[in-house]
């Protein structure tokens, strides 16, 4: 009897350990690691050119509004979940006398490993034990034939060196020279600006320091094979208030100028 005793209270501690671990796992899994958007100085990044930057509480980047044209605006909201977050934005958007009257929307819903990094946006990622972007994989359409469109990220010393992307017979080689200033503000490549989640982390580590100038290669250009964009900054209190992206192609000298605002 004192033997079925002990086995019983052996088999019940045993259970409830199952029960408490089972629920911190569940606890774990639906916890999202939380990326501050990037602040210098205190200040947040609240315009580039015509979109403006909305955050919410937690310091998130939660809305882009870019002003259009003819000057409405189209907004995409970012909505962060457990082990996901959901961007949408219009697809058509009708404005009558400044009011909205009819819209329809597409989302893209970006799921999260327990790291906080993005794994599945439509595409797929991988990372090293540093986490840092190694690798990225996306389906390519092209004239009626479904291709993987695979773009490979080299690093060194805290900045991407070199990115190599390829599908069907297309292949790009992208080699990138770098400031000594510290980056802190979102992705600029081939003259834009912009990958706001990349911006606040979650594709893994972002480059050490700003681009100073980015070479493109690929047999498939036309009429240059090779394409090299400058960037120059404009500093005000410590942050990037303008960026001067210039390159040269087909003959034809080419000039974009960012303007950032800071609050």
């Amino acid at each position: 009897m004192k033997q079925r005793k002990i086995w019983s209270v052996f088999v019940l501690a045993v259970l409830l350990l199952a029960i408490v671990s089972c629920s911190k796992d569940d606890e774990k899994g639906n916890d999202i690691v939380l990326r501050p958007s990037i602040t210098v100085n205190g200040k947040y990044l609240i315009r580039i050119n015509s979109s403006e930057l909305e955050y919410n509480a937690q310091g998130l980047l939660a809305k882009v509004k870019t002003k259009n044209t003819n000057g409405t605006f189209r907004e995409t909201d970012y909505v962060y979940e457990a082990k996901r977050i959901v961007m949408s934005a219009p697809d058509v958007t009708y404005y009558l006398e400044g009011g909205r009257i009819s819209e329809s929307r597409y989302t893209v819903l970006t799921s999260l490993d327990e790291d906080g990094l993005t794994v599945d946006a439509k595409d797929t990622y991988e990372y090293d034990r540093n986490g840092n972007l190694i690798k990225e994989t996306k389906p390519y359409d092209f004239a009626e034939e479904v291709d993987m469109e695979t773009t490979v990220y080299e690093w060194r010393n805290g900045n991407i060196q070199k990115i190599t992307r390829s599908h069907y017979d297309f292949l790009e080689e992208i080699t990138i020279s770098y400031t000594a200033y510290p980056n802190t503000i979102p992705d600029v490549t081939q003259g834009f600006i912009g990958n706001y989640l990349g911006w606040q982390g979650y594709y893994g580590n972002r480059c050490k320091n700003l681009p100073e100038s980015e070479t493109r290669y690929s047999q498939n250009y036309y009429p240059d094979k090779t394409i090299t964009y400058h960037y120059d900054y404009t500093f005000e209190d410590g942050v990037v208030t303008k960026i001067m992206v210039s390159w040269v192609s087909n003959g034809q000298p080419s000039t974009i100028i960012h303007e950032l605002e800071w609050y």
